[in-house]
């Protein structure tokens, strides 16, 4: 390789090789920082309050129970399919009453409240138990005996979409010493990184999830991310090299300057302002090219002085 080159291209070249091990070493941080910022970003779960009614205005619904007649009637039956159409989290809605039932569907109901024996979060007249495919579901009851029950759409579907497959991750659910397991995958044969979100008024979230969720979760911005700083490392060595190369330039052409004695000193007189007689001078330098172009000192004293050079331009005489 040409001496010339590698000395111009040496120091970029280990800043590139020197960075880009350095990301490499980083890439757990990252997609770990990547993910609890996901985490962070998405959970804006409908559970974030110590208010039962709040909980059902977080789900969409609150406005749905004025509208009621808590009959069952055509009207009730319209009243929850608008809301379940316009919420985005709720999935199913259904309403039973001591004498009447009916959802979404007309006049059945098929979950019922009493069945569910899973383990419940309780807010005042709320309960919230886990239910299939990392669902919720959501039961307020009533003084005259009735209860609305919803049932929200999949947590991993909140959290992550279609961003990785079930089995990746597990969600707990915590309010104050209560808990619940939304969605579960066996812990103990595959390898699990635990992150935690607190969400306001003594709810939290705890997501279990495998190093291919967090690889299936984060690589869109990883990949992102790797590609910003490689494109800016790549430009801040050209730019280092460039810059030797420039440097090296002028360190030739000062090399044939002085050779050619083309460093021309300028000497300004230093004047007695009383005797008005000179009392010494100041030497300064000009280069004048053999081709009559006129270099100005700030254009080449730095790299001179960088390179030791000026000693052998301040030895010009007059």
């Amino acid at each position: 390789m040409n001496k010339s080159i590698w000395l111009r291209w040496r120091q970029p070249l280990i800043i590139f090789v020197l960075c880009f091990a350095g990301l490499g070493l980083i890439q757990n941080f990252i997609k770990s920082t990547l993910f609890q910022i996901d985490l962070s970003n998405r959970a804006n779960i409908p559970l974030d309050t110590t208010d039962s009614a709040a909980v059902l205005r977080s789900l969409g619904i609150s406005n749905l129970i004025p509208q009621l007649t808590f009959t069952c009637s055509p009207h009730d039956i319209s009243e929850l399919r608008m809301a379940d159409q316009d919420s985005t989290h709720v999935h199913y809605l259904q309403l039973k009453t001591p004498k009447n039932e009916c959802s979404v569907y007309g006049y059945v109901a098929p979950i019922d409240p009493a069945s569910i024996i899973n383990k419940s979060i309780k807010i005042n007249d709320i309960s919230i138990s886990p239910y299939t495919n990392n669902r919720l579901i959501i039961v307020k009851h009533f003084s005259n005996g009735a209860s609305l029950l919803a049932v929200s759409e999949p947590f991993t579907k909140l959290l992550y979409h279609s961003k990785t497959k079930r089995e990746n991750i597990a969600i707990t659910l915590t309010y104050k010493n209560q808990h619940i397991t939304i969605s579960n995958v066996n812990k103990k044969t595959t390898k699990h990184r635990l992150f935690k979100k607190d969400l306001p008024h003594n709810f939290s979230i705890e997501v279990f999830v495998t190093e291919q969720g967090i690889n299936d979760v984060t690589k869109k911005d990883l990949y992102l991310i790797n590609s910003v700083s490689m494109f800016a490392l790549i430009v801040l060595c050209l730019l280092l090299g460039l810059n030797n190369n420039h440097q090296n330039s002028v360190k030739s052409m000062i090399d044939n300057g002085i050779r050619n004695k083309e460093f021309i000193p300028y000497y300004q007189p230093i004047i007695n302002s009383i005797t008005k007689k000179i009392v010494g001078c100041e030497t300064l330098i000009r280069w004048h090219k053999s081709n009559g172009e006129i270099i100005p000192p700030n254009a080449f004293i730095d790299i001179a002085e960088k390179n030791k050079q000026i000693y052998e331009i301040t030895r010009v005489r007059s």
